[in-house]
């Protein structure tokens, strides 16, 4: 789902299977019964929307009990402005407008939704010398294990954050 017309149209073409669906709507009133959908990944969108609690909520109303909500964002990001030359305001890069720690994601559920946990991953540690170039041709499990080696050794220095939800 997207509010573009041309992104669910690509992700069906990318990742085709049978239980897969492309849908163009707004999160804010989105046109699907309430406990319907067995699976919902959001990823790197929260950052993107005005009201990120409503935003949790809207997908948790569509969502089965015992469905999974899977939310990804960049980590603990510096969000960046530019003056706007036509309005004169100060516009952030990349529209985002939400910069998420762990402790800032889970505030945003209510905590008798589901089960809630997070982590972060992608350490920038590895970015920084570009060695996640060569460890992504490593079996998932390994590259894991060094990920999170690199980000304890770096301070917890993360550039993803993951929220999932199960909910009751």
């Amino acid at each position: 789902m997207d509010i573009s017309t041309t992104n669910p149209v690509k992700a069906l073409e990318t990742y085709p299977h049978k239980n897969h669906y492309a849908l163009v709507a707004d999160v804010y009133s989105l046109p699907i019964k309430p406990e319907t959908i067995d699976c919902i990944v959001a990823s790197e969108i929260i950052e993107h929307v005005k009201d990120p609690v409503l935003f949790i909520a809207q997908l948790l109303m569509v969502l089965k009990p015992g469905g999974k909500l899977v939310i990804t964002t960049p980590h603990d990001e510096v969000i960046l402005q530019s003056l706007c030359i036509h309005c004169n305001s100060l516009t952030p890069h990349n529209a985002h407008l939400h910069s998420f720690t762990q402790d800032k994601i889970r505030s945003l559920v209510r905590n008798d939704i589901g089960k809630v946990e997070t982590r972060i991953f992608n350490s920038k540690l590895l970015l920084f010398f570009k060695l996640h170039e060569k460890l992504r041709k490593l079996p998932f499990g390994l590259w894991r294990v060094i990920d999170r080696w690199a980000i304890s050794i770096s301070g917890k220095k993360a550039a993803r954050l993951m929220m999932t939800i199960v909910k009751h």
